[in-house]
């Protein structure tokens, strides 16, 4: 079982280099001029309007952003120079960023927890209730839900559910995210109404496919509990598809946090990461989408270990 673990962390370095090469070319590849957005919204570019030899001061100041950003390397020194700051402290990335990725992976977390402990347990009693009444109306209740964006269903609750119709906080009242735990539970919501949908409808199908096979037939056939059919026999063999694509929702989950913080007003990484898109920093963006990537990977690898443990097939190769 540990050389298992082993090999599936020493899979996880050239993963990360490879985000982090990838990154690196999409970041510098969106069209732009970074420093002249700098220049733009720059204090200092300001009061150098006043002076009479403004043009050289601007053009020097603008030398010494090329400078400080690295832009007067060729492409592939910025590139090596960019993983050797990966061994500094914290990955190089400032701590203060740090912050901010962990209310926006608090919020994920929480939201995947919700979604798991709803989702699946409808879609076992979904799949065990086929064709009947329960199976129909939640099938198309979330499949309603699957087909709401969580910016839109956020925008929804923000707008309506809590503060039009409850009036439990008037709108012209300005609140603080840290100090409003409604805008949390707004957020959650959001994210959760839409991706139980999704793995309701994975774990359903999943269920589906255990329970048509001959082996819960011979069940049956022995007599054996419902409940033991559906949780000791069927759920445990669907596990594997249920993991996977519960760890591959989690990936495409970031995304929906990151909508619903936005309309929820919560500072998570938006408000490092849009701020950035739009002046070009690519130091910042380079950060974020390490942690995501870093994020990402520690999931696949809890899913991959999570297989050994569930299937004996797998421990049995690295004995």
């Amino acid at each position: 079982m540990h050389k298992y673990i082993i090999k599936r962390v020493s899979m996880m370095i050239p993963i990360l280099l490879g985000v982090v090469l990838v990154s690196f070319f999409i970041v510098y590849s969106i069209p732009g001029d970074g420093v002249q957005m700098r220049l733009e919204h720059s204090a200092t570019v300001a009061a150098f309007m006043v002076r009479p030899n403004a043009a050289e001061l601007i053009e020097e100041y603008r030398q010494a952003l090329i400078v400080e950003l690295g832009l007067d390397k060729p492409l592939l020194t910025r590139l090596w120079n960019h993983y050797l700051s990966l061994a500094q402290p914290y990955l190089g990335i400032p701590r203060a960023f740090y912050g901010f990725f962990w209310t926006t992976l608090k919020l994920a977390l929480i939201s995947f927890l919700v979604t798991v402990v709803i989702g699946i347990p409808l879609g076992v009693i979904s799949a065990y209730k086929h064709a009947k009444i329960f199976d129909k109306v939640t099938f198309y209740i979330s499949l309603l839900f699957a087909s709401v964006p969580s910016f839109v269903m956020a925008n929804i609750l923000m707008q309506y559910t809590f503060f039009s119709y409850n009036r439990i906080i008037p709108q012209h009242v300005v609140l603080r995210p840290n100090d409003s735990p409604l805008r949390w539970v707004i957020a959650i919501i959001a994210v959760s109404l839409c991706s139980i949908a999704l793995i309701m409808f994975n774990t359903r199908s999943g269920m589906l496919e255990s329970l048509g096979q001959n082996y819960i037939l011979t069940a049956r056939a022995k007599g054996a509990k419902p409940i033991s059919i559906i949780w000791k026999h069927a759920f445990r063999n669907a596990m594997i598809s249920i993991i996977t694509i519960a760890g591959v929702h989690f990936a495409g989950l970031l995304n929906f946090v990151i909508f619903a913080e936005t309309v929820a007003r919560i500072p998570g990484i938006t408000r490092l990461l849009m701020p950035a898109i739009h002046a070009r920093d690519t130091h910042t963006i380079q950060s974020m989408l390490l942690l995501i990537g870093i994020t990402v990977a520690i999931v696949n690898l809890i899913i991959d270990i999570a297989y050994a443990f569930i299937d004996p097939r797998i421990r049995s190769q690295y004995k």
